[in-house]
């Protein structure tokens, strides 16, 4: 079909009101000043009109139709002069900064001062009010606990200290609470960022420049809302279940 969007709407527009007869003809087309389109209708001249409305419809409806996902690929490291892949870490950071209503982040390991990685995370929150949930790793008892919620309090805010130097505002943390109980041998090793519920980016580099800048690290990221929204969703559903405690 060789005719662009607006083109198929007015020949959509011509047939639906009888202008152009019971069939698609040269001189029906010519008659509601459309002769010009008779070329991009190609097989379709001489058709019923019920045939090219049917047909022209779904045309629209397929151009009209929302992106299909978009994945790329990102990678840390040596790459080769063919490569396509994205930078992960200039991918991390553009979507920080384009970051509007809500950042979600599970991630293993984080850059000790934060300072280049998470810092347009922080600019986000403070200049455009944007929420953070970030689910973390938190460094496992050596003994028994006698208030495992205190010491995931306090490991919790020792992370703050060592990982957020910005101060106010502060992401809410969600940590697993097995890391109060000596030898459970859990990592929330995950390493995952979801943009405002409509991409999401999944792949192996931790938040620290050598996960960015020096590994060899590959990664997914995925523009589709109803993937990001069931990746937050499965982090979400886990908190509910009591799997993840916030502190």
């Amino acid at each position: 079909m060789g005719l662009a969007l607006p083109d198929i709407e007015r020949v959509l527009a011509a047939a639906r009101s009888g202008a152009l007869g019971a069939a698609l003809t040269t001189e029906g087309l010519a008659r509601a000043h459309l002769g010009a389109l008779r070329e991009g209708l190609g097989a379709l001249i001489g058709a019923p009109v019920d045939t090219v409305v049917r047909v022209l419809a779904a045309v629209r409806e397929e151009r009209l139709r929302p992106p299909a996902t978009r994945v790329a690929l990102v990678w840390t490291g040596p790459e080769t002069r063919g490569s396509g892949a994205r930078d992960t870490a200039v991918v991390v950071r553009e979507m920080f900064e384009a970051a509007e209503r809500h950042v979600l982040i599970a991630g293993y390991s984080f850059e000790r001062g934060g300072v280049g990685i998470l810092a347009p995370l922080h600019a986000a929150m403070r200049d455009r009010g944007v929420g953070v949930e970030m689910f973390v790793h938190l460094r496992e008892a050596t003994g028994v606990q006698a208030d495992p919620e205190g010491y995931l309090r306090a490991q919790a805010e020792a992370w703050r200290r060592t990982y957020w130097p910005f101060g106010e505002p502060v992401p809410t943390l969600y940590v697993d609470p097995r890391a109060a109980t000596a030898g459970s041998y859990a990592s929330l090793h995950a390493k995952c960022i979801v943009v405002d519920g409509e991409r999401a980016l999944v792949g192996s580099a931790n938040f620290t420049d050598r996960g960015q800048s020096r590994n060899i690290e590959a990664g997914v990221l995925v523009e589709d809302a109803r993937f990001a929204e069931e990746l937050a969703r499965q982090f979400h559903d886990a908190v509910g279940a009591g799997l993840f405690v916030g502190v």
